[in-house]
């Protein structure tokens, strides 16, 4: 009981000096490098943009430009092109707060490659999730689900932030994927780990 006592004074303490918010209403640009894809080395890079809050709406728009088999943002093979806005369901300066959004996954394929029936095409995101904005760290954890012509995909992306400062934070996410494909009834898994910068203005 002692041990649960403290842990909790901890807690407490911790999320007093982390419980003043930064502001989501500023403008913002990251960039990520992914190098682990499930148990081997695929490198990749994303570059975001994410519009400020609109207060009287709740509303947000971001847009997420992936490549794919290189470390610059120039890819001979494969691109993902993803806008989303985003609804939230509690005033901007929460803590903690919810989001349901609606976006489009473009994906872009250069390449064919015969192992797999793999073609550029567009087809909708909807997205759900929370997020937690605290002084020093914040948190995100997304959900989305990809609704192709042939099958459907769930995601998790789950990611953490330390803000050095008003402007600057880096950060790190995982994403786990699931897609089944209806025509042969197949399934996979897909693990994917980033880090990345992050620089926001008003």
């Amino acid at each position: 009981m002692k041990n649960v006592t403290h842990l909790l004074f901890v807690l407490i303490v911790s999320f007093s000096a982390y419980s003043q918010t930064i502001s989501m209403n500023k403008h913002s640009v990251s960039l990520d490098f992914g190098s682990v894809r499930n148990r081997y080395v695929y490198p990749m890079n994303s570059l975001t943009y994410q519009s400020p809050v609109f207060t009287k709406y709740r509303i947000d728009f971001s847009v997420r430009l992936r490549s794919y088999g290189t470390w610059y943002l120039f890819s001979k093979s494969a691109y993902d092109f993803n806008p989303i806005a985003k609804l939230y369901l509690k005033d901007e300066k929460s803590i903690l707060n919810y989001f349901v959004g609606l976006g489009v996954d473009a994906r872009i394929r250069l390449v064919n490659d015969e192992r797999a029936d793999v073609s550029s095409s567009t087809e909708p995101i909807v997205a759900l999730g929370m997020i937690g904005n605290f002084k020093k760290v914040s948190f995100s954890l997304p959900q989305w689900t990809r609704f192709y012509s042939n099958g459907i995909s769930f995601s998790v992306l789950p990611e953490g932030s330390f803000h050095f400062s008003e402007k600057f934070s880096a950060f790190a996410r995982y994403e786990l994927s699931y897609l089944s494909v209806y025509k042969n009834q197949t399934h996979e898994w897909r693990q994917d780990c980033f880090i990345g910068v992050k620089y926001s203005w008003e």
